[in-house]
Protein backbone atom coordinates (compact mmCIF):
# COMPACT_ATOMS: atom_id res chain seq x y z
CA UNK A 1 0.00 0.00 0.00
CA UNK A 2 1.39 3.27 -1.15
CA UNK A 3 2.08 5.73 1.87
CA UNK A 4 1.35 9.14 2.03
CA UNK A 5 4.27 11.30 1.78
CA UNK A 6 2.40 14.38 3.60
CA UNK A 7 2.59 17.62 2.80
CA UNK A 8 5.31 18.98 0.75
CA UNK A 9 7.65 21.69 3.42
CA UNK A 10 6.39 24.41 0.51
CA UNK A 11 2.83 23.73 1.62
CA UNK A 12 4.09 23.91 5.38
CA UNK A 13 5.39 27.26 5.27
CA UNK A 14 2.54 28.96 3.35
CA UNK A 15 0.32 27.99 5.34
CA UNK A 16 2.51 29.49 8.59
CA UNK A 17 0.81 32.58 9.96
CA UNK A 18 2.96 35.75 9.52
CA UNK A 19 1.82 38.52 12.20
CA UNK A 20 2.02 41.93 10.50
CA UNK A 21 5.03 42.87 13.07
CA UNK A 22 6.95 40.28 11.05
CA UNK A 23 6.19 41.13 7.39
CA UNK A 24 7.97 43.99 7.34
CA UNK A 25 10.83 42.27 8.18
CA UNK A 26 9.53 39.22 5.93
CA UNK A 27 9.84 41.46 2.93
CA UNK A 28 13.89 42.53 3.70
CA UNK A 29 14.69 39.43 3.61
CA UNK A 30 12.85 38.02 0.11
CA UNK A 31 14.08 41.02 -1.18
CA UNK A 32 17.72 39.36 -0.52
CA UNK A 33 17.27 37.52 -3.88
CA UNK A 34 14.84 35.11 -2.63
CA UNK A 35 11.04 35.38 -4.58
CA UNK A 36 9.33 32.54 -2.04
CA UNK A 37 8.93 31.19 1.63
CA UNK A 38 9.89 27.92 0.09
CA UNK A 39 13.40 29.42 -0.09
CA UNK A 40 14.25 29.07 3.38
CA UNK A 41 13.16 25.24 3.79
CA UNK A 42 16.38 23.30 4.92
CA UNK A 43 16.97 19.75 4.18
CA UNK A 44 15.09 17.10 7.73
CA UNK A 45 18.20 16.30 8.71
CA UNK A 46 19.75 19.94 8.85
CA UNK A 47 16.53 21.21 10.40
CA UNK A 48 16.65 22.28 14.36
CA UNK A 49 16.30 19.49 16.84
CA UNK A 50 15.68 21.03 20.01
CA UNK A 51 14.10 24.71 20.30
CA UNK A 52 15.83 28.16 20.65
CA UNK A 53 15.00 28.23 24.64
CA UNK A 54 15.72 24.77 25.57
CA UNK A 55 18.58 25.47 28.69
CA UNK A 56 19.86 22.34 30.77
CA UNK A 57 21.60 23.01 33.82
CA UNK A 58 23.76 20.19 33.37
CA UNK A 59 25.31 20.66 30.03
CA UNK A 60 25.92 24.56 30.02
CA UNK A 61 29.09 26.49 28.50
CA UNK A 62 31.88 27.36 31.29
CA UNK A 63 31.27 30.67 32.66
CA UNK A 64 34.52 32.18 33.42
CA UNK A 65 34.11 35.20 36.03
CA UNK A 66 36.74 37.84 35.39
CA UNK A 67 36.56 40.00 38.38
CA UNK A 68 38.94 38.31 40.33
CA UNK A 69 41.89 40.39 37.96
CA UNK A 70 41.02 43.26 39.93
CA UNK A 71 43.23 42.03 42.20
CA UNK A 72 46.16 42.18 40.58
CA UNK A 73 47.96 38.82 41.89
CA UNK A 74 50.04 36.50 39.35
CA UNK A 75 48.21 33.48 40.99
CA UNK A 76 45.24 34.66 40.38
CA UNK A 77 45.79 35.50 36.73
CA UNK A 78 46.88 32.05 36.13
CA UNK A 79 44.40 30.12 37.85
CA UNK A 80 41.94 32.47 35.63
CA UNK A 81 43.95 31.64 32.51
CA UNK A 82 43.91 27.75 33.59
CA UNK A 83 40.13 28.08 33.34
CA UNK A 84 39.97 29.43 30.15
CA UNK A 85 42.04 26.81 28.28
CA UNK A 86 40.48 23.67 29.86
CA UNK A 87 37.34 25.61 28.63
CA UNK A 88 39.08 26.43 25.08
CA UNK A 89 40.25 22.46 25.07
CA UNK A 90 36.50 20.71 26.36
CA UNK A 91 34.17 23.18 24.65
CA UNK A 92 35.90 25.47 22.33
CA UNK A 93 33.11 28.13 23.63
CA UNK A 94 32.84 29.31 26.99
CA UNK A 95 30.88 32.77 28.36
CA UNK A 96 32.66 35.79 30.20
CA UNK A 97 31.07 37.46 32.81
CA UNK A 98 32.64 40.50 35.31
CA UNK A 99 34.83 41.56 32.83
CA UNK A 100 35.26 45.28 32.60
CA UNK A 101 32.55 46.53 30.11
CA UNK A 102 30.07 48.83 31.21
CA UNK A 103 26.66 46.81 30.84
CA UNK A 104 24.97 49.96 29.83
CA UNK A 105 27.20 49.97 26.56
CA UNK A 106 26.39 46.82 25.66
CA UNK A 107 22.64 47.28 26.23
CA UNK A 108 22.83 50.80 24.18
CA UNK A 109 24.02 48.86 21.04
CA UNK A 110 21.61 46.57 21.30
CA UNK A 111 19.00 49.35 21.30
CA UNK A 112 20.27 51.19 18.43
CA UNK A 113 21.28 48.00 16.57
CA UNK A 114 17.26 47.05 17.25
CA UNK A 115 15.94 50.47 15.51
CA UNK A 116 18.30 50.26 12.71
CA UNK A 117 16.70 46.37 12.13
CA UNK A 118 13.31 47.73 12.71
CA UNK A 119 13.96 50.89 10.22
CA UNK A 120 11.84 50.56 6.63
CA UNK A 121 13.18 48.51 4.04
CA UNK A 122 14.04 50.89 1.98
CA UNK A 123 16.20 53.09 4.39
CA UNK A 124 17.69 49.14 5.24
CA UNK A 125 18.85 48.49 1.40
CA UNK A 126 20.60 51.82 0.31
CA UNK A 127 23.64 50.29 -0.10
CA UNK A 128 22.31 46.85 -1.69
CA UNK A 129 22.27 47.06 -5.45
CA UNK A 130 21.34 44.39 -7.49
CA UNK A 131 24.42 43.16 -8.79
CA UNK A 132 26.03 42.98 -5.79
CA UNK A 133 23.72 40.93 -4.22
CA UNK A 134 23.59 38.21 -7.03
CA UNK A 135 28.01 38.47 -7.19
CA UNK A 136 28.43 37.67 -3.49
CA UNK A 137 30.81 40.38 -3.60
CA UNK A 138 28.43 42.62 -1.19
CA UNK A 139 31.11 41.94 1.72
CA UNK A 140 30.45 45.36 4.03
CA UNK A 141 26.80 46.62 4.97
CA UNK A 142 23.19 45.30 4.62
CA UNK A 143 22.15 42.23 4.03
CA UNK A 144 25.09 40.43 3.36
CA UNK A 145 25.13 36.94 1.52
CA UNK A 146 26.95 34.19 3.64
CA UNK A 147 30.33 34.72 1.84
CA UNK A 148 32.75 31.55 3.01
CA UNK A 149 29.70 29.77 3.54
CA UNK A 150 27.58 27.63 1.38
CA UNK A 151 24.22 26.12 3.12
CA UNK A 152 21.88 23.76 2.77
CA UNK A 153 19.31 26.19 2.60
CA UNK A 154 18.64 29.76 2.79
CA UNK A 155 19.40 31.37 6.44
CA UNK A 156 16.71 33.34 7.94
CA UNK A 157 18.53 36.89 9.09
CA UNK A 158 19.46 40.30 8.31
CA UNK A 159 23.00 41.24 8.63
CA UNK A 160 25.10 44.54 9.25
CA UNK A 161 28.49 44.09 8.56
CA UNK A 162 31.31 46.50 8.59
CA UNK A 163 35.68 46.17 8.85
CA UNK A 164 36.99 47.81 12.40
CA UNK A 165 40.56 46.96 11.81
CA UNK A 166 43.03 47.58 10.12
CA UNK A 167 41.03 50.38 8.90
CA UNK A 168 37.33 51.11 10.62
CA UNK A 169 34.10 51.39 7.30
CA UNK A 170 32.09 51.92 10.15
CA UNK A 171 31.07 55.38 9.28
CA UNK A 172 30.98 55.08 5.55
CA UNK A 173 28.97 52.27 5.97
CA UNK A 174 26.06 53.57 8.21
CA UNK A 175 26.35 56.62 6.39
CA UNK A 176 25.00 55.10 2.90
CA UNK A 177 22.79 52.54 4.35
CA UNK A 178 20.98 55.74 6.28
CA UNK A 179 20.94 57.68 3.26
CA UNK A 180 21.57 60.95 5.17
CA UNK A 181 19.49 59.90 8.16
CA UNK A 182 21.17 60.88 11.45
CA UNK A 183 23.23 57.99 12.70
CA UNK A 184 25.17 59.07 15.12
CA UNK A 185 24.56 57.41 18.00
CA UNK A 186 24.09 54.08 16.05
CA UNK A 187 27.59 54.80 14.44
CA UNK A 188 29.07 55.77 18.03
CA UNK A 189 27.54 52.74 19.70
CA UNK A 190 28.91 50.33 17.64
CA UNK A 191 32.44 51.89 17.42
CA UNK A 192 32.24 51.55 21.31
CA UNK A 193 31.17 47.82 20.83
CA UNK A 194 34.43 47.10 18.60
CA UNK A 195 36.98 48.38 20.74
CA UNK A 196 35.68 46.96 23.52
CA UNK A 197 35.65 43.79 22.04
CA UNK A 198 39.17 44.28 20.55
CA UNK A 199 40.45 44.82 24.07
CA UNK A 200 38.57 42.13 25.99
CA UNK A 201 39.56 40.05 23.01
CA UNK A 202 43.52 40.85 23.86
CA UNK A 203 43.19 39.87 27.15
CA UNK A 204 41.57 36.83 26.63
CA UNK A 205 44.46 35.44 24.27
CA UNK A 206 46.80 36.49 26.84
CA UNK A 207 45.08 34.07 29.20
CA UNK A 208 44.94 31.73 26.50
CA UNK A 209 48.31 31.60 26.51
CA UNK A 210 49.20 31.48 29.95
CA UNK A 211 46.76 28.85 30.52
CA UNK A 212 49.22 26.36 28.29
CA UNK A 213 51.95 27.84 29.72
CA UNK A 214 53.38 30.04 27.16
CA UNK A 215 54.41 33.60 27.15
CA UNK A 216 51.44 35.89 27.73
CA UNK A 217 52.27 37.75 24.71
CA UNK A 218 53.06 34.50 22.68
CA UNK A 219 49.70 35.42 20.17
CA UNK A 220 48.88 38.68 21.18
CA UNK A 221 52.02 39.63 19.93
CA UNK A 222 50.83 39.36 15.85
CA UNK A 223 47.72 41.14 16.71
CA UNK A 224 48.79 44.67 16.00
CA UNK A 225 47.11 45.65 13.68
CA UNK A 226 44.29 43.25 13.93
CA UNK A 227 41.96 42.42 11.04
CA UNK A 228 38.99 42.35 12.96
CA UNK A 229 35.04 42.85 11.67
CA UNK A 230 32.07 43.11 13.35
CA UNK A 231 28.62 42.27 12.19
CA UNK A 232 25.30 42.98 13.76
CA UNK A 233 22.53 39.64 13.02
CA UNK A 234 19.02 40.52 13.66
CA UNK A 235 16.92 37.05 13.11
CA UNK A 236 13.33 38.16 12.75
CA UNK A 237 10.12 35.91 13.96
CA UNK A 238 9.95 32.91 11.96
CA UNK A 239 6.64 31.28 11.00
CA UNK A 240 8.32 27.83 10.83
CA UNK A 241 11.25 27.75 12.97
CA UNK A 242 11.44 23.82 12.61
CA UNK A 243 11.53 24.16 9.46
CA UNK A 244 14.50 26.59 8.55
CA UNK A 245 17.56 28.33 10.57
CA UNK A 246 19.42 31.86 11.12
CA UNK A 247 22.35 29.96 10.56
CA UNK A 248 23.39 26.67 9.49
CA UNK A 249 26.52 24.42 11.01
CA UNK A 250 29.82 26.30 11.01
CA UNK A 251 32.83 27.03 12.72
CA UNK A 252 34.68 30.44 12.74
CA UNK A 253 38.21 30.65 10.50
CA UNK A 254 39.15 33.49 12.60
CA UNK A 255 41.22 33.49 16.20
CA UNK A 256 38.43 34.40 18.42
CA UNK A 257 35.14 35.46 18.03
CA UNK A 258 33.56 37.32 20.64
CA UNK A 259 29.52 37.40 20.86
CA UNK A 260 26.79 39.18 22.46
CA UNK A 261 23.62 38.53 22.72
CA UNK A 262 20.17 39.90 23.25
CA UNK A 263 17.83 37.92 25.82
CA UNK A 264 16.30 35.57 23.59
CA UNK A 265 17.87 32.37 23.04
CA UNK A 266 19.36 30.90 19.80
CA UNK A 267 23.14 30.28 19.84
CA UNK A 268 23.75 26.27 19.29
CA UNK A 269 26.69 24.60 19.80
CA UNK A 270 27.45 21.18 19.41
CA UNK A 271 29.02 19.23 22.08
CA UNK A 272 30.05 15.31 21.81
CA UNK A 273 27.92 15.10 18.86
CA UNK A 274 24.85 17.27 20.63
CA UNK A 275 23.25 19.79 20.15
CA UNK A 276 23.25 22.51 23.40
CA UNK A 277 21.16 26.22 23.55
CA UNK A 278 23.70 28.57 25.13
CA UNK A 279 21.41 30.39 27.67
CA UNK A 280 21.96 34.10 27.14
CA UNK A 281 23.60 36.41 30.28
CA UNK A 282 22.85 39.49 30.49
CA UNK A 283 26.71 41.36 29.64
CA UNK A 284 27.97 38.26 28.85
CA UNK A 285 30.32 37.81 25.72
CA UNK A 286 30.08 34.24 24.45
CA UNK A 287 33.48 33.36 23.30
CA UNK A 288 34.88 30.48 20.93
CA UNK A 289 37.57 29.13 19.21
CA UNK A 290 38.55 29.79 15.72
CA UNK A 291 39.91 27.49 13.07
CA UNK A 292 43.49 28.83 13.08
CA UNK A 293 43.88 29.35 16.85
CA UNK A 294 43.22 25.49 16.66
CA UNK A 295 45.95 25.62 14.35
CA UNK A 296 48.15 28.00 16.01
CA UNK A 297 47.85 25.90 19.48
CA UNK A 298 48.62 22.46 17.83
CA UNK A 299 44.83 21.22 17.73
CA UNK A 300 44.70 21.24 22.30
CA UNK A 301 42.02 24.29 21.39
CA UNK A 302 39.01 23.44 19.60
CA UNK A 303 37.14 25.23 17.13
CA UNK A 304 33.61 24.13 17.48
CA UNK A 305 30.30 23.92 15.06
CA UNK A 306 27.66 26.29 16.12
CA UNK A 307 24.10 27.36 14.82
CA UNK A 308 21.41 29.67 15.30
CA UNK A 309 18.09 28.39 15.61
CA UNK A 310 14.91 30.78 15.65
CA UNK A 311 11.62 31.41 17.34
CA UNK A 312 7.76 32.22 16.22
CA UNK A 313 7.05 34.64 18.86
CA UNK A 314 10.25 37.56 18.97
CA UNK A 315 13.17 38.76 16.51
CA UNK A 316 16.66 38.12 18.30
CA UNK A 317 20.35 39.93 17.96
CA UNK A 318 23.51 38.86 18.20
CA UNK A 319 26.43 41.12 17.87
CA UNK A 320 29.74 39.78 17.12
CA UNK A 321 33.34 40.75 16.69
CA UNK A 322 35.62 38.70 14.39
CA UNK A 323 39.40 38.61 15.78
CA UNK A 324 42.25 37.60 13.63
CA UNK A 325 45.61 39.05 12.78
CA UNK A 326 47.07 40.91 9.65
CA UNK A 327 46.63 38.31 6.67
CA UNK A 328 50.50 38.13 6.14
CA UNK A 329 50.84 36.62 9.77
CA UNK A 330 52.11 32.63 9.54
CA UNK A 331 49.84 30.69 11.82
CA UNK A 332 52.43 27.82 13.43
CA UNK A 333 52.22 26.15 16.73
CA UNK A 334 54.63 27.30 18.63
CA UNK A 335 57.72 25.06 19.42
CA UNK A 336 56.94 24.65 22.91
CA UNK A 337 53.66 23.17 22.35
CA UNK A 338 55.13 21.01 19.36
CA UNK A 339 57.48 19.43 21.77
CA UNK A 340 55.51 18.18 24.40
CA UNK A 341 53.01 16.44 22.04
CA UNK A 342 56.20 15.31 20.33
CA UNK A 343 54.14 15.84 16.77
CA UNK A 344 53.09 19.29 14.45
CA UNK A 345 49.69 18.40 14.04
CA UNK A 346 48.88 21.13 11.08
CA UNK A 347 51.09 22.51 8.38
CA UNK A 348 52.47 26.13 8.53
CA UNK A 349 49.67 28.11 6.68
CA UNK A 350 48.88 32.49 6.99
CA UNK A 351 45.80 33.92 7.59
CA UNK A 352 45.25 35.29 3.90
CA UNK A 353 46.24 31.62 2.73
CA UNK A 354 43.38 30.39 4.93
CA UNK A 355 41.10 32.75 4.01
CA UNK A 356 41.52 32.13 0.73
CA UNK A 357 41.64 28.12 1.09
CA UNK A 358 38.04 28.19 2.52
CA UNK A 359 36.61 30.10 -0.10
CA UNK A 360 38.02 28.13 -2.84
CA UNK A 361 36.78 24.83 -0.67
CA UNK A 362 33.10 26.38 -0.65
CA UNK A 363 32.10 28.17 -3.99
CA UNK A 364 33.58 24.15 -5.65
CA UNK A 365 31.93 21.89 -2.81
CA UNK A 366 29.27 23.70 -2.23
CA UNK A 367 29.12 22.13 2.23
CA UNK A 368 30.67 23.34 5.20
CA UNK A 369 33.02 20.57 6.66
CA UNK A 370 36.23 21.17 9.10
CA UNK A 371 37.93 22.96 6.16
CA UNK A 372 41.03 23.33 9.25
CA UNK A 373 42.12 19.55 8.77
CA UNK A 374 43.07 20.34 5.18
CA UNK A 375 46.14 21.55 7.09
CA UNK A 376 46.56 18.23 9.02
CA UNK A 377 49.44 16.89 9.14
Amino acid sequence: MATNPGPHPFSLIRAASITPAAQSNLQSLLSQGSQDLADFVWPEEERPTIPHNDYRRDRELPVIDLSGLQDGTAETKLKLAKRIAAACSEWGFFQLINHGIPVAELDEVQKQTRRFFELPMEHKQCATNLESAQSNNNVFGYGINTAGYKYAGRPWIERFQCSWSPESNIREQAQRLLDGRPCEEFQNSVESFCANAEKLANLTLELCALGLGLPGDTFIKHMNPSTSIARLNYYPECPTPDLTLGLGAHTDPYTLTMLHQCQVGGLQVCKDGKWITVRPRRGAYVVNVGDNLQAWTNGRFKSVEHRAVLNDKVPRLSLVFFYAPPLNTLISAPDEIVQADRKRRYKSFTWGEYLDYLKRQNYEKGKNERWVEGFAL
